[in-house]
């Protein structure tokens, strides 16, 4: 459960007790995959999201990916019905402008406090609850998302929508 919830990636895990080499029979192991199945399910019911990633990577299309690229950016993101997912390895603008909207700018900085952003670039993908903030956390000050996320083959999310 302790590896499930590292990998999705969508809070700070602080216990340091798990037990790697533990062996287990066959037959306990698929009860135990069973177990964690109900589990994913309840805390899910909950509406808590631990046990799910920020992106189905089995089910990604490029189709789904948007990108943004300017003179000292590149990132890539994924549209989920919890918002937009920026992608890791996104090159980040390394000023913060006073004009980045206050929701991207508390996102960058406690990225930057755990560690997800290491010399402007991103280490895990972060989700960010609107296209803007998306924007806005990448390149560092206000930015339309209208204009700056595109597709694969360069139309913009405006044109997208129109």
């Amino acid at each position: 459960m302790f590896e499930i919830a590292k990998e999705c990636n969508r809070y700070k895990i602080l216990t340091k007790n798990t037990y790697k080499n533990t062996v287990i029979k066959e037959s306990e192991q698929a009860a135990m995959e069973e177990f964690i199945d109900n589990i994913k399910i309840l805390i899910n019911a909950l509406g808590y999201k631990v046990l799910e990633p920020l992106t189905d990577k089995d089910s990604s299309k490029k189709s789904d990916t948007l990108y943004l690229e300017t003179a000292n950016t590149k990132a890539s993101c994924m549209i989920t019905n919890e918002g937009f997912v920026v992608l890791k390895g996104a090159h980040l603008s390394a000023k913060m402008a006073d004009t980045m909207p206050r929701l991207a700018r508390d996102l960058r900085e406690q990225c930057m406090a755990d560690g997800r952003i290491v010399d402007d670039i991103l280490q895990k993908d972060v989700l960010a609850p609107s296209p803007s903030s998306a924007a806005s956390f990448v390149v560092g000050s206000a930015a339309s998302a209208l204009l700056y996320w595109k597709n694969s083959d360069g139309e913009t999310l405006k044109e997208l929508d129109e």
